[in-house]
């Protein structure tokens, strides 16, 4: 069983090549770039798996012993258990909690690898798919878009229309204060009525906003489909390619692989 400071240690070297792989994301432009980059990408994914379930062994040991230490505890007379040392279980909640928060950002990593990865197209015919889906999406979001814009127009003319049988009616007595009361009341509704259209409206904005970044992103790849490639040799430690009888350039590993 690992200790914490090394799955610590691992978990930096993992991260280090995810930030790696998130900065060549963005350089991309050919199909063979792509599917070179899906390939690192998924080697990269099947270790964070690997390490998370190493994470949840720990885990899943140290509140064992937690347990185990809150027990024997327990267990002595009163005054024993009143003064009894908890620096163990201290730590072994400090080592839950950094274990706890190790899963969470490898689910975290993992699911951005594969946001990247669904976003390369490799091949022309892939390219084209993902464009005929991307800009699918964005005449349904457009078309939702333009139903909220019509609700709005509906709300202020409304509005409008009640207002006008407050026109000129003003000044002093009890029908100058109930046009003054109506007319407020008209705008507050109005307002009130508009407001959670005009947060879904800046929902959907940012929503094509992004897809129209995508589809460009999407469009701007070329080139010839890639062949398809050997199984490379990896560094078993951290993913990352490595050449024949050379330590790992990223981690200093030499331990090396295939099979990932």
């Amino acid at each position: 069983m690992a200790t914490i400071s090394e799955l610590a240690e691992q978990a930096s070297t993992l991260q280090a090549h995810a930030d790696e792989l998130s900065h060549r994301f963005q350089t991309l432009g050919a199909y063979e770039e792509a599917a070179r980059f899906d390939s690192d990408a998924l080697a990269a994914i099947r270790l964070f798996e690997r390490y998370k379930a190493d994470l949840e062994g720990f885990l899943l040991s140290q509140e064992a012993l937690l347990r185990e230490a809150v027990s024997a505890r327990n267990s002595l007379p009163f005054l024993k258990r009143l003064f009894a040392s908890r620096s163990e279980e201290k730590q072994l909640a400090s080592s839950i909690a950094t274990a706890r928060g190790g899963i969470a950002s490898v689910e975290t990593a993992t699911s951005d690898l594969y946001e990247l990865i669904d976003r390369t197209p490799s091949s022309k015919s892939e390219q084209k798919d993902m464009l005929a889906e991307l800009r699918l999406l964005k005449k349904e979001v457009t078309t939702q878009k333009r139903s909220v814009n019509e609700a709005m127009q509906g709300i202020r003319t409304k509005a409008r229309q009640d207002m006008a049988s407050w026109t000129g009616v003003s000044g002093r007595g009890v029908v100058g204060s109930v046009a003054r009361l109506e007319r407020m009341s008209i705008r507050h509704g109005k307002e009130g009525a508009l407001a959670p259209h005009e947060s879904t409206k800046a929902s959907l904005e940012r929503q094509i906003i992004d897809l129209e970044r995508r589809i460009n992103w999407v469009d701007r790849f070329q080139g010839g489909d890639p062949k398809p490639e050997e199984a490379p040799l990896r560094c078993a430690y951290c993913g990352r390619r490595v050449k024949q009888n050379a330590v790992c350039p990223g981690c200093g590993s030499d331990r090396t692989t295939r099979d990932l």
